[in-house]
């Protein structure tokens, strides 16, 4: 980890196992900054079924995207996932991608200026820019 991602929560741990229940064409991993969903779909997922499914590492930071293929490349999966540097689903959007079996993971962590500032002490190792 470094200040280029967010510090992974349990709840992420969590979304990971919901996913892996499911059976989509694609999934796209919207703000995926370190990739830790991503590469923990990608590593986990049945091999029978990880063959068939798209996956998508998508975030406006090129610092986070080189962070998340750093760590696909050591969890070997870095060939199956594609890293898009976009706002959210823009690219998608801007291309006209059309999914049929569509499942999308997120663990946007934003918070306001404000809350920043009444916060940033306990918000010091997080990456401000993700924030």
């Amino acid at each position: 980890m470094n200040k280029n991602g967010f510090i992974p929560r349990p709840e992420t741990e969590l979304l990971v196992e919901l996913v892996l229940n499911k059976i989509p064409d694609t999934i796209i991993d919207v703000g995926t900054g370190s990739g830790n969903i991503i590469i923990s779909l990608a590593k986990n997922m049945p091999i029978k079924i990880k063959r068939k499914i798209n996956f998508y590492a998508v975030d406006i930071s090129k610092d986070a995207l080189k962070v998340a293929k750093k760590n696909a490349k050591k969890h070997r999966v870095i060939e199956k996932i594609k890293f898009i540097q976009s706002e959210l689903l823009e690219y998608f959007l801007k291309n006209k991608k059309d999914f049929k079996n569509l499942l999308i993971t997120a663990n946007l962590q934003y918070v306001s200026p404000a809350l920043y500032q009444q916060n940033k002490n306990n918000l010091k190792y997080e990456t401000k820019k993700a924030l």
